[in-house]
């Protein structure tokens, strides 16, 4: 772990990052040292870490695809987000059916949600492992679907789905870097890692191409990191907000909806908040921008996406909607920087741009960054916010139930 801590500490060293970290210090008892800006921080190193790692399976992970006629990604919280931001894309480049479907929902009736075929994929994500619906939805799709295989992607290698179902023909696991599995409460480098490792199921050109894309989704990260510190660093030393939104489309809705997750969370669901799509808000959700509201657009690079998108942020700034207003994206000229009140831009010096169906992970650490400091400015510990203990770092609470119950 020399490496990863030589890493951290030349980057911890920038001004924002450095502020964000002593602010996240004061918020621990004494001695305690902050996991979640670090976690945030480590992101495109346990990036490239975690896919030297993956692309070991790659050639078993290419049989499994070719085998199945579809493909269905689950888990629940975060990891059916994640999911969210990255069954479009594979659906799109492997031309099969491809659904995000959450554990949760399998538990209950899992025939229902697996229309397509009898062989297929259930690809599992899981930072701890040892998820009790995971457990549940493994054991029911076998039961209602006998003919499928099952993926878990993982960031604790000794968790419990891989100690139970690891000897089993039609089960294989992914692990990836031990960085990767957050000690904090909410997930931050353990969802864009595990995403990213689900990218790798669309490179069919091979696991030279999938490593390129990750180096250069990790260029980009490093901007986008040190963009957004500084932007959220000072941000709520005056007023907080009451409310986020985050606005995305397609795979976006994705990271939409799990920034909105990461501000419940950190802020112990003191700061309300609201995911929806470019052309869902308009139908009665946009009543949800007030004066106290953060709105964050993450804007398509499709210029026909962009074409309605631009639409909706014309409205919010001619109708005054928000506290204040916030662009991620590539190319944000003065067509957008005239509409809001601050720009994240995706790009860094070298130019690589991102395609969209991949950005995700990219907009959702703009989200991060700012749940982490509205965490701070509430007064909790990011690491632990629910002081009233109503939620936990692995779900607790949840009975499965015997069919004779």
């Amino acid at each position: 772990m020399s490496e990863l801590n030589n890493y951290l500490e030349d980057r911890l060293k920038l001004e924002a990052w450095n502020r964000l970290f002593e602010l996240s210090e004061k918020a621990k008892p004494a001695g305690e040292k902050p996991d979640t800006v670090v976690e945030i921080r480590q992101q495109p190193w346990v990036w490239r870490a975690s896919a030297s790692l993956g692309v070991e399976h790659y050639g078993t992970v290419r049989g499994l695809i070719e085998d199945v006629d579809s493909i269905y990604l689950t888990g629940a919280g975060s990891s059916v987000l994640l999911a969210q931001g990255l069954d479009l894309t594979l659906g799109e480049k492997l031309r099969k059916p491809c659904l995000a479907v959450p554990t949760t929902d399998l538990i209950l009736d899992s025939e229902a949600y697996l229309p397509f075929g009898e062989k297929g994929l259930m690809v599992s994500f899981s930072r701890s492992g040892a998820s009790p619906e995971s457990f549940e939805a493994i054991a029911a799709v076998r039961k209602s679907r006998p003919g499928f295989k099952h993926l878990l992607i993982t960031c604790n290698p000794d968790g419990e789905l891989i100690q139970r179902f690891s000897g089993d023909s039609d089960f294989h696991a992914i692990a990836l870097h031990p960085a990767t599995c957050d000690k904090s409460l909410a997930m931050t480098s353990s969802f864009t890692s595990m995403l990213i490792c689900g990218q790798m199921l669309s490179f069919q050109e091979g696991p030279a191409a999938y490593l390129e894309h990750v180096r250069r989704l990790s260029e980009v990260g490093e901007t986008v990191l040190d963009a957004g510190a500084k932007l959220v660093v000072n941000f709520a030393d005056g007023r907080t907000p009451a409310r986020v939104c985050l606005i995305g489309s397609k795979v976006l809705i994705g990271a939409a909806r799990e920034g909105a997750l990461k501000v419940m969370e950190m802020t112990d669901g003191t700061v309300v908040t609201l995911a929806e799509t470019f052309m869902g808000v308009r139908h009665g959700p946009m009543s949800f921008l007030d004066k106290e509201t953060v709105v964050i657009f993450f804007l398509s690079s499709d210029p026909k996406a962009r074409r309605y998108e631009l639409d909706l942020v014309r409205s919010a700034h001619a109708k005054d909607l928000g506290m204040r207003r916030i662009a991620v994206g590539y190319g944000l000229g003065d067509d957008v920087a005239d509409l809001v009140d601050d720009l994240v831009e995706l790009s860094n010096p070298e130019g690589h741009v991102v395609e969209d169906g991949f950005r995700p992970p990219l907009d959702v650490m703009v989200a991060q960054l700012l749940a982490l400091r509205l965490s701070l400015a509430l007064g909790l510990d990011p690491d632990n916010p629910s002081p009233r203990g109503v939620i936990s770092r692995v779900v607790e609470g949840v009975k499965i139930y015997d069919e004779e119950e």
